[in-house]
């Protein structure tokens, strides 16, 4: 009987100190530290001071998600990537065809366009592994905005970088061959810097599936695995389950009718 006044007086207690938190509106703030080296190495929050990261971090809470299909919130969350990648895409329901716009990294925010103008955005979003984010409200985003300029300079060049990738995406499609735009694909994502064994990496990409890359170029997964096939008969490039290097870099420069980006000492854009 004695014990079960006193764990009735402690759960009491601990009811009474959970409603005074909340009753001041308190909010528990992610505590991982990564979260905010995250957020300063992020091209959105870059440049922010300490405690601004903390008031941005204490708006946060992490959300994770498993492999596949996604659906989220984007008019009432704004979610910025930890761990994963996100592939945001478009697709054609009548022919089942899909468009990669995106493909979003550690860093990235989404979604700029429900941010900006409060519509909905009509894209399918795919967790291409398993991925954890930030979310904080999409209200509390917009405050913050408004009140760091840092912040906003820095969406205004973010902006940017998204249209440049779009516009050259756009050109890729209607100017050049299938073959020609996953030349130019691969060499984005080229890194000569840690070439090794005969093969240059591709990162970022070197390990999705063939379909995957199929969609960032505007194709299907069989005509892009051919393309890759002849590839390796040729020996431009080493191609295998969950993997994809350049042997030739020369040869696939060839394939990719003038996209000539010489990486000194630069990683290619996205």
């Amino acid at each position: 009987m004695h014990l079960q006044s006193r764990r009735n007086t402690v759960c009491s207690r601990l009811w009474s100190i959970m409603q005074k938190v909340l009753s001041k509106g308190a909010r528990f703030m992610p505590t991982d530290a990564r979260y905010q080296t995250l957020l300063e190495t992020s091209p959105l929050f870059a440049g922010l001071g300490r405690h601004q990261l903390e008031e941005v971090l204490h708006s946060c809470r992490p959300v994770a998600w498993k492999k596949g299909p996604v659906t989220l919130d984007t008019l009432r969350c704004f979610y910025i990537i930890v761990k994963g990648r996100l592939e945001v895409m478009r697709q054609n329901s009548e022919n089942g065809r899909v468009l990669t716009l995106f493909l979003l990294v550690p860093g990235d925010g989404f979604d700029v366009l429900p941010l900006l103008d409060d519509r909905p955005h009509e894209v399918m979003t795919v967790a291409l592994d398993a991925m954890e984010a930030l979310s904080l409200p999409i209200s509390q985003m917009r405050h913050f905005i408004e009140r760091y300029p840092v912040l906003s300079r820095n969406l205004l060049l973010y902006l940017a970088e998204k249209l440049r990738q779009l516009e050259t995406l756009a050109a890729d499609i209607a100017l050049y061959e299938t073959v020609t735009r996953l030349a130019r694909l691969i060499l984005r994502h080229a890194d000569p810097e840690h070439a090794g064994g005969g093969e240059v990496p591709v990162r970022l990409i070197g390990d999705l599936p063939h379909e995957v890359l199929a969609h960032m170029i505007g194709s299907v997964r069989a005509v892009v695995n051919r393309h890759l096939q002849a590839w390796k008969r040729k020996g431009i490039a080493s191609v295998r389950r969950g993997h994809l290097a350049i042997r030739d870099l020369e040869a696939l420069y060839a394939q990719s009718h003038g996209f000539i980006q010489r990486l000194e000492g630069k990683r290619p854009s996205l």
